[in-house]
C-alpha cells in the first residue's frame, strides 16, 4: 500500500510506472484539494493482495463542512489538501500467508521526552 500527497493525479503520465504495479483507490472527477483543481491525495495497492478493504472510502470536505467553503480560511487553519480515508476489516484471515507474531516492547513515551 502507498498512500500520500502525489502532487499528480493518478491519470497523469507521471504515474505511469506506479500505475503499471497498483490501483489508485480515487480516479476520476474527484478532487482532494480544497479548490476542487486537482486530485493529488491518494492512497495506491494491489487489489489482489489486499482482501481487508471493505469497499468504504471518502475524502472529508472540512472546507465545505466547518469553513462554509472559504478555501483562504480553511487552507490557513488547517489545510489546502482534504483527508482521505479507507476503512479495513482487521479481524478475517490474513492474505500474506503465516502469522507472525509483532513483538513491541512497552514504551512510556513521557519519560523518554523528559530524559532529554
Amino acid at each position: 500500500m502507498l498512500l500520500g500527497d502525489f502532487n499528480l493525479p493518478p491519470e497523469d503520465t507521471g504515474m505511469d510506472e506506479i500505475d503499471t504495479i497498483l490501483d489508485p483507490l480515487l480516479s476520476g472527477a474527484v478532487r482532494t484539494t480544497i479548490s476542487d483543481a486537482s486530485l493529488y491525495d491518494n492512497f495506491w495497492w494491489e487489489s489482489a493482495f489486499l482482501s481487508e478493504w471493505t469497499g468504504e472510502a471518502g475524502i472529508d470536505r472540512f472546507d465545505e463542512a466547518v469553513f462554509g467553503d472559504e478555501d483562504s480560511v480553511a487552507s490557513l487553519a488547517v489545510s489546502d489538501h482534504r483527508p482521505i480515508w479507507a476503512t479495513f476489516r482487521t479481524d478475517g484471515a490474513d492474505d500474506d500467508g503465516a502469522p507472525m507474531p509483532t513483538v513491541v516492547g512497552q514504551v512510556n513515551w513521557s519519560e523518554i521526552k523528559l530524559s532529554r
